[in-house]
C-alpha cells in the first residue's frame, strides 16, 4: 500500500476501514423510531469517546446547540428559522472554551 497510495497510506487505510462499513440488502433496516442515525452511529459513539479523552473540563461549561446546514431531503432535518443557515440537522453540545466536549442529536 504505502509504495503504490504514497506516505501515510497505511495510517489512512487503517482509518477508513475502522469506519467503513456495507449494508446487506437482505438485513432489514431498524426503523428509524428506534435507531435514527444507525448507518453513523458507530462514528459519533467514536467521536464523543475520543472527545471526552482529548480534553479535561474546566470549572466554567456550558451547553448549547449546534446547528449544521443541510440542503437536501432527509428525515431528521429540522426547520430552523430563527438562524441564517436555514434547514438542518441540529445537536445539543456541552463545551468548554469553545471546545466540543459531547454532543446528543436532537432527534435520537
Amino acid at each position: 500500500i504505502n509504495r503504490s497510495l504514497g506516505p501515510g497510506a497505511v495510517h489512512r487505510h487503517k482509518h477508513f476501514r475502522c469506519f467503513f462499513a456495507t449494508q446487506c440488502p437482505v438485513k432489514a433496516s431498524p426503523s428509524r423510531s428506534s435507531k435514527p442515525n444507525w448507518k453513523i452511529d458507530p462514528f459519533l459513539d467514536w467521536i464523543n469517546a475520543i472527545s471526552k479523552k482529548a480534553w479535561r473540563l474546566g470549572k466554567i461549561i456550558s451547553v448549547d446547540e449546534q446547528t449544521m446546514g443541510f440542503q437536501g431531503c432527509h428525515p431528521s432535518k429540522l426547520r430552523i428559522t430563527y438562524k441564517n443557515e436555514g434547514d438542518g440537522f441540529q445537536c445539543d453540545a456541552l463545551c468548554d472554551n469553545g471546545y466540543t466536549f459531547l454532543f446528543y442529536f436532537r432527534h435520537e
